[in-house]
């Protein structure tokens, strides 16, 4: 059974889950036929924080199914350039290290 409309929920708390996005609500949630396709949304209406996203197929006979799940985290301006940062002075010692290892080769002499 090939599922008929596609639905995306988020976790609010640690329990429930709202629907974010529905085939009747997002036409681009609507099937694409047995042999599948290529779905995306973007959720306009997320805060900070961490979240999790479910897909869920709905069947014609109104039954549904967990298709998958994806964690997303997301952060405030402070925090992106924090991780910037980070990223940028972890590179800065892994090519300092690289240059060093070239430079320094006993094997170069």
């Amino acid at each position: 059974m090939h599922p008929t409309h596609w639905l995306i929920c988020a976790q609010v708390g640690y329990s429930d889950w709202d629907e974010v996005a529905s085939y009747q609500s997002w036409s681009p949630l609507k099937s694409k036929g047995t042999l599948g396709g290529a779905y995306s949304y973007i959720d306009a209406t997320v805060s900070e924080g961490e979240w999790l996203y479910r897909i869920v197929a709905e069947q014609s006979d109104n039954s549904r199914a967990i298709v998958c799940q994806v964690g997303v985290s997301v952060e405030n301006s402070g925090q992106q350039l924090q991780t910037k940062l980070v990223v940028g002075g972890f590179a800065a010692l892994v090519l300092g290290a690289l240059a060093a290892g070239a430079l320094l080769d006993p094997i170069k002499g």
